[in-house]
Parts: structure tokens; sequence; C-alpha cells
């Protein structure tokens, strides 16, 4: 896709795809970005955010500095935004920026991955099951950067073969027009059994679309896809950092009275 940066994330057992549009206007005073870490007991950071700031460069590198130095403290993604809040109020009052974003963690487990969210902003995370079902992630909570005690907190989901999780900026929504939350909600449940990097491709595209490829401002989109597309069934998570041998494949608790089948893995 023209005029789009992909950004090299690697994580063991999923497939994961980010990439940036750019703007035409630079980063400037508005930053787009995107992060990923890989944590304690086998979790795994991800943080899309945009600053706004007299320099948004440097709230950008502040963002990924505290992110990476309280991720590995904290575990509830609450209590990181809010350490980085703290650390935005403490910028020099000329270049003090202020941050949207969502910071998600995953984890492996015996029912599929585990997601854990947090919105400073009002942009959720999408996540879209296997059978073409949209359901939002993470409630509204404050912008980092604007006051001392901000309202943030943790939802929680489980994602199986064949979901996808979806994170984009704040700057997504905006530039797909004034119902652009509702499109964007859309176009992920049409994005069928593709990977996470077609599903990145198609949120951008999308945008690209709308603006007539003339995009002001940089935006990010992330996708992490769990691998498979048989409803029901966990994750094979053997080459997860941190896993244990014996954690190989997964099935769901059974809705039925038959046990779902478990996903074949490749060259095993």
């Amino acid at each position: 896709m023209d005029g789009t940066d992909q950004i090299p994330v690697t994580i063991a057992g999923l497939q994961v795809s980010a990439r940036r549009l750019r703007g035409r206007t630079g980063s400037g005073r508005f930053g787009d970005f995107c992060d990923v870490i890989t944590l304690p007991a086998g979790r795994i950071g991800l943080l899309v955010g945009q600053v706004l700031s007299q320099r948004a460069s440097g709230g950008m590198a502040l963002a990924r500095s505290v992110l990476r130095a309280t991720a590995n403290i904290e575990s509830r993604p609450s209590q990181v935004l809010a350490s980085l809040n703290r650390a935005l109020l403490s910028w020099s009052p000329q270049e003090q920026p202020w941050l949207s974003g969502i910071y998600a963690t995953v984890r492996p487990t015996r029912l599929g991955i585990r997601v854990k969210a947090s919105l400073a902003g009002d942009q959720a995370a999408l996540v879209r099951r296997s059978d073409g079902g949209v359901i939002s992630l993470g409630l509204p909570g404050s912008r980092l950067g604007a006051r001392a005690d901000p309202d943030l907190a943790d939802e929680r989901c489980m994602l199986r073969s064949g979901d996808c999780l979806v994170l984009v900026t704040e700057s997504v929504p905006a530039a797909l027009g004034p119902s652009g939350a509702e499109r964007l909600r859309d176009l992920v449940a049409r994005l069928g059994s593709g990977s996470a990097a077609r599903s990145v491709a198609a949120v951008l595209g999308a945008v690209g679309e709308q603006c007539r490829g003339r995009v002001e401002h940089d935006v990010v989109a992330l996708a992490v896809k769990v691998p498979g597309n048989r409803r029901g069934t966990g994750l094979h998570a053997s080459d997860w950092p941190g896993t244990r041998p014996y954690f190989r494949t997964y099935p769901a608790l059974p809705l039925s009275g038959e046990s779902p089948p478990i996903p074949d893995l490749p060259g095993r």
C-alpha cells in the first residue's frame, strides 16, 4: 500500500501486523505510534496511541520509555496508563503532551488468549469473532496528561481460534468521517477469515479511500489474529515465550455434549 510503513512486530504463535499510514503533515504536533513488548509470565503488551504536543516526537519517546519501564512491574493495564499519566504531567509545561490510546496485554491460557485492555480516550479495541460477530473491548477513560486522577478501568475477554483483535488510534475513526466509529465497526465485521496483515490493510485502505489519498495526520492500526478458523477452540501456544512444553493445544470448554476439535499444529 502506497504511503504506509510496516512496523516490524513478531509474536510467536500469533499472527500480528502493525502499519502506519503517513499523513501529509508528518509528526509535528500530532503523532500516532504503537509499541509491542515482551513481559514476564509469557505476556505481551500492546500499545497504540496518539500524542498531542508542541513536539510530538518527544511525547512518543517518553510514552515508549515509561511503558517499557512500568509494564514489567504493573500487571493491570490501567496501572500502566496511570504511571504514564504521571510522567506526562511532569513533562515540561511548554511541551506537556496529551495522549489517547489503548494499552492491552495478551497471555496464553488453556482456553485461548486472555486479553486485558484499558482505554485512555473513547476509542475501544474491537474483537472480531470467528463467526463474524464484533464486540468492543475497553471502557472509555480519561486522556492522559490532562489531570492527576484520570478515570481508567480494565476490561478483559478471551480470544480463541479464528478471532482477531484490532487496535487503532483515534485518528482512524476521525478520518473515516462523521460516523467513523460505526464505519470502523462494520469494516471489522466484514474482515472475514483473512490474516492480521489483511485486516490492517483493509482498515488503512478504507482511511485512504475516504481521504482520497490525502490523510492529514499519521494513523496507526494493529491486529492480532489467533491462528485457525475452527470455532470454539483454543490457541496452540507451544512457541509462546515463557510457556511450558505442555502448552500446545487447548480446547475450549465444550458448549454441548461433544468436545470441540483440537486445531492442527503446522509442522508438528
